[in-house]
């Protein structure tokens, strides 16, 4: 099976290197194979399933992707359509019930914490659609428009557990997505989560204080709780290599929530061969346990000597 994807590769593509794969495609080797042996021939064979990666990775013009696979732009949007359909229906990798197979610590500030939630942006661009209220994907944070989609991730796995199924316009501020996906009621009773500030307010999430004139101990929590909260960004930053996410969308805006889905599913796959860090779960929870208990035990952190 390696062979056969290789053989594609080098044949698209020129001599395989680590180097060459990775500027074409954002999943590594070892994840595309894996999608070949689970769902070629019997539901697309392993060109779709290249040509279909390599526009979500690179995401070049119909006219770029006619040149390098010598077919109609027509032929290579029916293959890419027909293996985005398959890949939304059959990848079950996002499990909301994950989120506990993780330890969860059992002291210090991030006592019962077990998921970091936060948002990610995808840009877009213009439709002329006479009933698309083009002033609602207006984001003010971001000055652009854009879809928004909530995700929420293994605070020591680094995986998705959570991502939101349709998407947001621009407009919905973080806290409603919150509210309107209903994710409050999912949790345990002595569950919490970790979040930014514009989550403030939200029952059983842990936000840094906001304002000045913070004392030490303040100061503390809010370093505590930052850097705990880095594993979310370091997904969507996974997310980001797929340049048709991390670009303005130019296709069907009814499509961007299939694809915005498929590539979560795709890098939770990937994360299976190249996790965002090296240390366990276990290891990462006794870390950030310690830490956080030094320093708010200490209330005097060097970071925060004035």
């Amino acid at each position: 099976m390696t062979e056969s994807i290789l053989t594609l590769f080098e044949t698209q593509f020129g001599k395989f290197t680590e180097r060459r794969w990775s500027a074409h495609f954002a999943l590594c080797l070892q994840t595309v194979e894996e999608l070949h042996d689970l769902y070629s021939p019997k539901l697309f064979n392993g060109f779709q399933l290249l040509l279909t990666l390599h526009w979500l990775s690179a995401y070049p013009s119909w006219d770029c992707m006619s040149s390098i696979w010598n077919r109609q732009p027509t032929t290579l949007h029916e293959h890419i359509n027909h293996t985005l359909n398959v890949l939304y229906d059959h990848l079950d990798e996002i499990h909301w019930e994950d989120r506990l197979k993780e330890p969860i610590p059992q002291r210090g500030p991030l006592q019962g914490v077990t998921f970091s939630v936060d948002v990610t942006v995808f840009p877009m661009t213009g439709f002329n659609t006479k009933d698309f209220n083009w002033k609602n994907f207006y984001s003010v944070k971001h000055s652009y428009h854009c879809w928004k989609f909530t995700g929420i991730i293994s605070i020591y796995g680094g995986y998705f557990v959570y991502f939101s199924p349709l998407g947001f316009p621009g407009k919905v501020h973080d806290k409603s997505m919150w509210d309107q996906e209903g994710l409050s009621s999912r949790l345990g009773p002595t569950e919490f989560g970790i979040a930014d500030k514009g989550y403030i307010g939200v029952d059983r999430l842990l936000t840094p204080w906001k304002g000045k004139g913070q004392n030490q101990k303040q100061k503390a929590w809010n370093y505590s709780v930052e850097s705990s909260r880095v594993m979310v960004e370091n997904a969507f930053s996974r997310l980001a290599l797929f340049k048709i996410l991390a670009t303005a969308f130019r296709g069907k805006r009814e499509k961007m929530h299939q694809i915005a889905n498929v590539c979560a599913q795709l890098v939770n796959m990937d994360l299976n061969y190249r996790p965002i860090r090296k240390k366990t779960a276990q290891e990462l929870c006794d870390y950030y346990c310690s830490r956080g208990e030094t320093i708010m035990n200490n209330a005097v952190y060097k970071p925060f000597v004035d």
